[in-house]
């Protein structure tokens, strides 16, 4: 295994359709590995310095190119693994138990003591890998659309806190988070991706218009993530590992 970087647009594009593939139908342009411009954010955050990155790339090169990738985020005293990928002609070889055991080895050379990585509830064959490496599974979380009888009215947004760099980085990637105060001070962070809306329940429950918001940034849908619903569209079941 080996860092990937940035340096050819080519790896950096591969990576990125490999981390699309893993992507449960279910979510399907509701997370950045989907969308059309997420190589080019892949490629600026792998254009860092190494020593200076808190997302670490690993793959397996075969003439050049990724053929299996493993994106890990350094967050706090965790090593998070975003997503990862096979390509389809070299699975049933072992691959992803090596990308694992070498996050496991990242993990100790950063002096990180946990690992941890969410995975599709209902992907039963990914949840036996983590077990079988190691893992346990310590919450679950669901997504839920957020109907249209729920968003209310287009009048209470807010004050808007980083407009403008929200634009820019929505336009050359296709997601962006956008930051707001509400009528009470609370400041609420959403995410913009593609055409969705993804909140937490507590910018659910607050003044927010829901409504306003997709005016604003003309998104056509929105969805929790942890909220309470009889029928969420995918559950996810959140697993850690000690190092």
């Amino acid at each position: 295994m080996c860092d990937l970087d940035g340096a050819d647009p080519r790896a950096t594009t591969r990576a990125a359709q490999l981390l699309a593939a893993s992507v449960p139908d279910e979510a399907a342009g509701l997370v950045p590995y989907t969308l059309a411009g997420y190589h080019r954010y892949l490629a600026v955050l792998l254009g860092q310095p190494p020593a200076m990155r808190s997302v670490l790339v690993r793959a397996l090169i075969r003439d050049g190119m990724p053929v299996a990738v493993a994106d890990w985020r350094v967050l706090a005293d965790t090593l998070f693994l975003n997503g990862i990928s096979v390509a389809h002609r070299w699975r049933g070889r072992g691959w992803g138990s090596r990308l694992l055991e070498d996050g496991t080895a990242l993990a100790r050379s950063l002096g990180l003591p946990r690992l941890a990585l969410d995975v599709a509830a209902a992907n039963v064959a990914a949840v036996a890998l983590y077990l079988r490496s190691g893992f346990t599974v310590t919450t679950e979380s669901s997504w839920c659309h957020v109907p249209a009888r729920e968003a209310g009215t287009a009048d209470a947004v807010g004050r808007l806190l980083d407009w403008p760099v929200f634009c820019a980085l929505r336009s050359a990637y296709g997601f962006a988070d956008l930051s707001l105060r509400d009528r009470h001070g609370a400041v609420r962070v959403v995410r913009a991706v593609g055409d969705a809306l993804r909140l937490d329940p507590e910018l659910q429950k607050s003044t927010v218009s829901v409504a306003g918001l997709c005016e604003l940034t003309g998104c056509r849908r929105a969805y929790v993530v942890g909220g309470a619903s009889a029928s969420p569209f995918i559950s996810f079941v959140r697993m850690t590992a000690t190092v």
